[in-house]
């Protein structure tokens, strides 16, 4: 990465990144080229290499970009008013997600499709940055969340646990073509937790 990048205007920076967010978007790491993020973005593909150096260094700074932005909206307004129903707080991480969805469609499918990505010039690197945050956030999230309302013998660690095996199961067992309705899929995850919830919680919290 050539640090000169970031002496760029703000909007010249962010013409390249969102040009890169539309092409991974579409397509999958190895059928995506600096060709076409260059004709996104109406730079030269040498202007490209100039600053990113190889398609590999530009895409994962595209993944860094969109997880620090990702956690850092996450962080801002997940626990904002005090929450610590475990389950009222997964459900407000994903109409978080959703909104965030709306307001940058290519960056979010951008993260989606990098969840499935199977390259070796960028999978290892995608995976440590996932593991590494889910491990960090998942930690915060068990933190926060009320140990009162789990039938004996289920701890929030071991919930949290058990969610995040369900979710990864849950995304890699949908066919492509759910993935662009992510709307309708999130209300499929939610009715699944719900299920999870009444597993986990004591009587009195149903």
């Amino acid at each position: 990465m050539n640090e000169k990048f970031f002496s760029l205007p703000e909007d010249r920076q962010h013409v390249m990144l969102n040009a890169g967010f539309a092409v991974f978007s579409r397509n999958a790491y190895k059928k995506a080229s600096m060709d076409d993020v260059a004709r996104e973005a109406g730079v030269s593909k040498a202007l490209l290499f100039h600053y990113f150096e190889s398609k590999s260094g530009l895409y994962l700074y595209l993944y860094h970009y969109a997880m620090d932005y990702l956690v850092e909206r996450l962080s801002s307004q997940l626990y904002a008013d005090g929450e610590t129903d475990f389950f009222a707080l997964l459900a407000r991480s994903q109409a978080l997600k959703l909104e965030i969805l709306r307001d940058h469609p290519d960056l979010m499918q951008f993260l989606v499709k990098g969840y499935f990505e199977e390259s070796d010039e960028v999978s290892p690197d995608v995976r440590g940055r996932l593991f590494e945050l889910v491990a960090a956030s998942g930690a915060k999230f068990a933190s926060r969340a009320d140990a009162s309302k789990f039938v004996d013998g289920v701890s929030v660690d071991e919930a949290a646990n058990i969610v995040l095996w369900f979710s990864d199961g849950f995304m890699r067992a949908q066919p492509a073509e759910k993935l662009a309705d992510m709307d309708a899929l999130n209300a499929e995850y939610l009715d699944h937790l719900d299920v999870l919830r009444r597993c986990f919680y004591r009587k009195e919290y149903l």
